[in-house]
């Protein structure tokens, strides 16, 4: 987050994909986050990607968040 905040970027997205923390590998999620409080660029952008990672991967439909 600290070398992200230092180039001050127009926009930043995040993909994240989260094992199961009981170890089960049937179990996962896959969360995409935008910039906090900018529903703008950020947010459109995310929604792309993660619409992307749906369609080209097959992963389920998560959520995509705002985050800091």
């Amino acid at each position: 987050v600290r070398i992200a905040n230092a180039f001050q970027p127009a926009l930043f997205v995040s993909v994240h994909h989260n094992a199961d923390a009981g170890g089960r590998h049937d179990v996962n999620e896959t969360q995409t986050y935008y910039k906090l409080g900018d529903e703008g660029a950020s947010l459109d952008v995310a929604q792309d990607v993660h619409r992307a990672l749906v369609r080209n991967v097959g992963i389920e439909v998560q959520n995509v968040s705002p985050g800091n």
